[in-house]
């Protein structure tokens, strides 16, 4: 049995007809989808993964690969744990960008693309900064909105190991973008790393005013109302 086939069947046992209309709506997608729940569906790619780990590199690529075929968007989902299930081995090397990437591209939504950027881009971009810091200057001037969406994201976990030049840098170049998306990603990086630096964020929003959306602004300035009562 093929490592799709046997996630398959294991989440199809699992999974229940009306939790699947309700994930398709909540989702707004037509993609086939098993109505798993999320806590179910992380404890069975558990145990698969300790039952048929990747014998290497090369065979954990293929089965990523293999799980992002679908159909169902279980297994999309499945890719991505499977993406991040074996870190001690640091399979996730700068050779697997372009997979990324092709993912971000056909993903093309935040239930997808948002774990892969944190997760999976952003421990690529924590193991290889130098690096990878030229991938991700390319990827924020992509015209794809997602493709820029992991860009501004990728840092979202780094804490006191952010290129803070880099994240800010970001920000400033997608200020005007008009996607809710864009925009989102923008307050939620910098809210992310008020936690770190609340003055660094504090001064960014000063600087940028108005240019940054007002979305942006509500976003980023959560934590730091949070720790002074008052606006930013």
């Amino acid at each position: 049995m093929t490592l799709r086939d046997l996630v398959s069947s294991r989440l199809r046992a699992l999974g229940d007809a009306e939790r699947a209309v309700a994930q398709q709506r909540y989702l707004k997608t037509d993609q086939p989808i098993f109505g798993v729940t999320r806590p179910a569906f992380k404890i069975a790619m558990r145990e698969i993964a300790k039952e048929r780990p990747p014998a290497d590199r090369g065979a954990w690529e293929r089965d990523v690969v293999e799980l992002w075929a679908g159909p169902e968007r279980d297994l999309r989902w499945a890719a991505v744990f499977w993406a991040r299930a074996f870190r001690r081995r640091r399979f996730v090397d700068l050779a697997t960008a372009p997979l990324w990437e092709r993912m971000v591209r056909e993903g093309a939504w935040w239930d997808l693309v948002d774990e892969i950027a944190v997760k999976v881009v952003g421990q690529l971009a924590n193991d290889e900064r130098q690096a990878m810091r030229q991938v991700l200057l390319r990827w924020i001037e992509d015209p794809d909105l997602w493709v820029r969406r992991t860009a501004i994201l990728a840092q979202h976990d780094h804490r006191e190991a952010t290129d803070v030049e880099l994240l800010l840098d970001f920000c400033r170049r997608q200020a005007s973008d008009k996607s809710f998306w864009i925009r989102k990603a923008i307050g939620w990086a910098l809210r992310q790393h008020a936690k770190t630096d609340p003055d660094i964020v504090r001064a960014f929003l000063a600087e940028q005013g108005d240019r940054l959306s007002g979305l942006s602004r509500r976003e980023a300035s959560r934590h730091l109302l949070h720790r002074r009562g008052g606006a930013p």
